[in-house]
């Protein structure tokens, strides 16, 4: 059981549909939910809607598909996941939203003095830099769970078996873990 401070608590909603919280917010938060909407440009409508004056809406999404400066992504499993959740996703109708174009949508809504922040992570532990390579390491755990996790888009969206999804899967990992693909998400 987890500990809460008494300042805070949790609400379970769906935030495709209208928001009905009690108390508008000074700041609300989403990361890596680029497929869970039909239409993200409502949910960030909700979101202008429910904050206090000057309050901050920040997102972090990573973007599909991965990329390589000198080509050692190309023609792996791994870049292939990427397409492949792209196809899955938009066939069942939860396409994956483009993160390039949300500082757009955010002042289509209202917002203003909209920042952007631009990164690239690589994928795994390649970059020489010891702090990109520890940043690898974390972003390549994380999506050692992705990976997995994504894998019902290809069943339901792709008519995939689970036989063939779970291998699939398993290449994209081994592509994964292997340093000598140097790539990277761009968030």
């Amino acid at each position: 059981m987890c500990s809460v401070p008494a300042n805070c608590e949790f609400e379970i909603d769906d935030t495709e549909e209208e928001w009905l919280f009690g108390e508008p917010f000074d700041y609300i938060h989403g990361r890596a939910l680029m497929n869970c909407f039909k239409d993200i440009s409502t949910v960030f409508s909700s979101a202008f809607k429910a904050l206090t004056p000057g309050g901050h809406f920040e997102m972090q999404d990573g973007c599909m598909p991965f990329r390589s400066a000198d080509g050692t992504l190309e023609n792996t499993a791994l870049l292939d996941w990427c397409y492949k959740t792209l196809e899955g996703s938009a066939r069942v109708g939860r396409g994956w939203a483009d993160p390039r174009g949300y500082k757009a949508i955010m002042e289509e809504v209202g917002f203003v003095d909209v920042m952007e922040t631009r990164l690239k992570w690589p994928l795994n532990t390649w970059p020489r830099d010891k702090k990109l390579k520890e940043l690898g390491m974390w972003v390549r755990e994380d999506m050692m769970e992705i990976l997995p996790a994504v894998k019902k888009v290809f069943i339901a969206g792709l008519g995939w078996s689970v036989e063939d999804a779970d291998a699939f899967v398993e290449k994209a990992k081994a592509d994964l873990m292997n340093s000598d693909i140097h790539g990277w998400v761009d968030m």
